[in-house]
């Protein structure tokens, strides 16, 4: 894992806690459907910055489960609900924030929650994280 550029500099990502029925209605309700962009919400406080950084993915631990399975591009934080960019039941859901993504991976090596790193402290996150946080990209390494 990188996370770094070749200055030395860290770059942001959201890692998102989901559970795994939201991933497989993402896929079966949503992407699967031929529709590429879905907004997911959360009232983490922890994403607040989301707006203001140079973030290009999102990164998925589904509960129940210790590692990270899915990366998706990022495409948006807004505090306004995208209404038509929900699931469906789910357009009139209120949070403080939403963040958007494409179509997530599945990733061919999922890795542990406990390599990944706050993005502002640099401190390892713990095991039990509460929710969406901004982390330092694992796999970014952009010049």
């Amino acid at each position: 894992m990188k996370g770094k550029n070749n200055k030395g500099e860290k770059y942001p990502a959201i890692l998102s806690l989901v559970e795994k029925n939201w991933i497989r209605r993402a896929f079966d309700d949503y992407f699967n459907k031929g529709k590429t962009i879905l907004y997911f919400c959360t009232d983490s406080n922890c994403i607040k910055p989301a707006g203001s950084l140079n973030i290009k993915h999102v990164y998925f631990k589904l509960k129940g489960e210790i590692s990270i399975s899915l990366k998706a591009d990022f495409v948006g934080f807004t505090e306004r609900n995208p209404r038509e960019f929900r699931l469906l039941g789910c357009e009139n859901e209120i949070a403080k924030y939403y963040y958007g993504f494409k179509i997530p991976i599945w990733l061919k090596s999922p890795f542990a929650l406990s390599d990944l790193k706050y993005f502002k402290s640099g401190k390892n996150l713990r095991p039990d994280v509460p929710g969406a946080c901004i982390i330092i990209d694992p796999f970014e390494n952009v010049k």
